[in-house]
């Protein structure tokens, strides 16, 4: 099972089709100014660079490696490199 703390700014693009869900479960954590920041940008891929951006502390990575799990990209069977863009 990949690792949450591999997520962080640096980390390649992570392709998802909706991030609103994402921002959604990631609300709570990083509060409304951020997750208006994130809704209101244009392309998914802005969206999920603002939210990667925000990813400061372990619980925020936790948070969004759980988010994923749930909503768009990592299932037991799917490898992370489908996970992640190279």
């Amino acid at each position: 099972t990949p690792s949450p703390h591999l997520l962080n700014k640096s980390t390649p693009s992570i392709r998802v089709s909706l991030v609103e869900p994402i921002a959604d479960d990631m609300k709570p954590l990083i509060g409304d100014e951020k997750y208006l920041t994130i809704l209101n940008s244009e392309t998914p891929q802005d969206k999920m660079r603002k939210l990667l951006n925000f990813l400061t502390t372990t619980k925020l990575k936790d948070k969004l490696y759980q988010s994923l799990l749930k909503n768009e990209l990592i299932s037991c069977g799917t490898p992370v490199s489908k996970a992640v863009k190279e």
